[in-house]
């Protein structure tokens, strides 16, 4: 009976070992998976890593592009309007005013389209002329409007509109204290001095 004890234990030892092996040969494979996974992981990131700043500034050099398009697209159609502002209409539609405010000027053929913009009573009027030419030539004599407060100016994209706001900003600054100043487009003259 005791050899067939010790044999049992025997084999038992043996059935033992050869769990132990296999649990060791499984964390062995599990730990060279994790290892495989890891590494890949890795991989991919540093390909990530390697392409993203790229990417994302190829994609926002060509944001800025399409924008720069878009802008240009909008002046080129803005280019030959006249925006006038505070006309006020004299018992007759804003149409017929403003065509007579322009015949003021010398403007009596010319004018492709004219259109009323905002609420009534503070609308902004789009003139829109057949050439660049015959709108420089309103923008020359504007001055004839003097003390009269009816305002001309260009048609500007959203973007002109601001840098022109900060430039009036700064020229009433500088108009209050007590310098000569004179404002344009995109520019602003300063005691005989130009800023662009």
């Amino acid at each position: 009976m005791e050899e067939r004890m010790d044999g049992l234990e025997e084999r038992l030892s043996k059935i033992e070992q050869k769990g132990s092996n296999r649990e060791e040969e499984e964390e062995e494979r599990t730990e060279e998976l994790v290892g495989k996974i890891i590494e890949k992981v890795k991989k991919k990131e540093r390909m990530i890593e390697g392409q993203a700043p790229s990417n994302i500034m190829e994609t926002r050099e060509e944001v800025k592009k399409i924008k720069k398009a878009m802008e240009d697209r909008e002046r080129k159609e803005r280019r030959n309007n006249l925006i006038i502002t505070e006309l006020k209409k004299e018992k007759k539609n804003i149409y017929e005013t403003t065509r007579e405010f322009l015949e003021e000027f010398g403007v009596i053929e010319g004018v492709k389209r004219i259109q009323a913009v905002g609420k009534e009573g503070r609308e902004m009027i789009i003139v829109e002329m057949s050439s660049r030419e015959e709108k420089e030539g309103i923008m020359k004599v504007k001055k004839k409007l003097g003390s009269r407060r009816v305002y001309i100016d260009h048609d500007l994209t959203m973007e002109e509109r601001e840098v022109q706001r900060k430039l009036r900003e700064r020229a009433r600054e500088e108009k209050m204290e007590g310098r000569r100043v004179k404002v344009g487009y995109r520019k602003i003259e300063i005691q005989g001095k130009l800023y662009v």
